[in-house]
């Protein structure tokens, strides 16, 4: 298909869901390719932006939406374009926690 089209987003569609809490606030990702809209409901992105996408408004068309943080528009981009920033956190330790248990008192 990539010989016919330079940009072929427009005949992709999404077979994935995102996962989501209820609630939840947004998913990070990434902008992984940069994309210029094609009508005023899609927003701009450059490789590296962040994106903070929200899971409910997966249109399942291959278009998910979502606010750019660098220029701060919130729109549609096409999914394939952006993947989800993985957060690593270091979780705390409790060396002083008493490891052995005395279940006999």
């Amino acid at each position: 298909m990539q010989q016919y089209h330079a940009d072929a987003s427009g005949y992709l569609t999404s077979l994935d869901r995102k996962y989501f809490f209820s609630g939840q606030i947004g998913q990070p990702e990434v902008a992984l390719e940069s994309h210029e809209p094609r009508n005023k409901k899609e927003i701009d992105l450059l490789v590296g932006d962040k994106l903070l996408g929200h899971p409910r408004f997966n249109y399942l068309n291959g278009y998910s939406y979502g606010t750019n943080q660098r220029s701060s528009q919130a729109g549609l981009y096409p999914s394939y374009k952006a993947e989800e920033e993985i957060r690593i956190v270091r979780m705390p330790t409790y060396p002083e926690a008493n490891t052995k248990w005395n279940f006999e008192s």
